[in-house]
């Protein structure tokens, strides 16, 4: 449809090729595929931008680098599916085989269960509401995009969730600043003609 070929779209969607069309080229397969694709025949990738996932939490860090050069789909992508047109997504599975060989894949797997165990660090030792929405808002992120882009390419989609409540958090702060709440002493029944004072915000 993109291309405008109404004609492919028309035939496509004649009930008798409906659940073929449905499912030939749906994005699981073809990060499926990715997988298969290095695994047959032992491809190896001639650069990898793996080492930038370290930085990748630095603002506009993978447009200073030049990621896109070697990243995993860029690579794979004109030799497995040169016909495509558009994007073909990516499979981290594939990525660490093509970078370490079969090792890669327990890597990851341990790769996955340190960043898991660091965020729920971060969250049981951040107090801001503000802060822990992104972080949970950012782990969405990565658990979305984690199953469809690279590996980097993950980070940066859940560097964006963190960035904007790092500048919710911001603005949350400077106000409070500004406009400090006020505390004045009051006084509250214990019943029996007993009171006690304390601080009651304005």
């Amino acid at each position: 449809m993109k291309s405008g070929n109404y004609d492919l779209v028309n035939q496509r969607i004649q009930f008798d090729q409906l659940s073929t069309s449905a499912l030939v080229g749906l994005e699981q397969f073809v990060t499926f595929s990715h997988l298969d694709f290095v695994v047959t025949y032992d491809y190896t990738l001639p650069c990898s931008n793996l080492w930038l996932v370290a930085f990748s939490f630095i603002p506009f860090s993978d447009s200073v680098f030049g990621s896109a050069s070697c990243g995993f789909n860029e690579q794979v992508q004109p030799i497995f599916f040169p016909g495509y047109r558009g994007g073909v997504a990516a499979n981290i599975w594939a990525e660490f085989y093509a970078n370490f060989g079969y090792a890669g894949l327990p890597l990851l797997v341990v790769l996955l269960s340190l960043i898991c165990l660091g965020i729920e660090a971060i969250i049981r030792n951040v107090q801001s509401a503000a802060l822990k929405a992104g972080l949970i808002v950012s782990i969405i992120h990565l658990t979305f995009y984690i199953q469809r882009k690279e590996l980097l390419g993950a980070f940066v989609s859940a560097k964006r969730a963190i960035f904007v409540a790092l500048f919710i958090f911001g603005i949350v702060y400077i106000h409070r600043k500004c406009f400090p709440r006020v505390r004045v002493p009051a006084t509250r029944s214990l019943g029996a003609g007993t009171t006690q004072r304390y601080m009651a915000e304005e």
